[in-house]
């Protein structure tokens, strides 16, 4: 919203916003505006152009609330969608595992009949 807010002001689409300007818009610490200002480049929400010496933020389209609150829904189901899958990474490990384990015990069961049979 910051950088939309900016770029109506200035009558573009990329609006001149150093990380500075934005830490001291915003009142947050310089690594959150690089960390959020990251995320925003990985969604496609931005991009980052250098003029000069300076760096433009470029938003390709103006969003409305609505759709970004498609694109954090869509980014957090993806999150849980790689959490699920590496938690069934795990259960799978664990159950191969036991098997193991079992299958160990059964062998060293068998072991332990074979030297116990009595010969005549």
């Amino acid at each position: 919203m910051f950088y939309n807010f900016h770029a109506r002001r200035q009558g573009t689409n990329s609006p001149l916003a150093t990380n500075n300007f934005v830490k001291r818009g915003l009142n947050w610490s310089l690594e959150k505006v690089k960390r959020i200002k990251r995320i925003l480049k990985e969604l496609k929400l931005i991009e980052v152009k250098r003029k000069g010496k300076f760096y433009y933020v470029v938003v390709p389209y103006i969003y409305t609330k609505q759709k970004i609150k498609e694109v954090l829904d869509k980014r957090v189901r993806e999150s849980h969608i790689d959490d699920e899958a590496n938690q069934t990474e795990v259960v799978d490990k664990k159950i191969e595992k036991v098997e193991r384990r079992e299958e160990s015990k059964e062998e060293s069961k068998n072991v332990e009949d074979k030297s116990k049979t009595v010969y005549i």
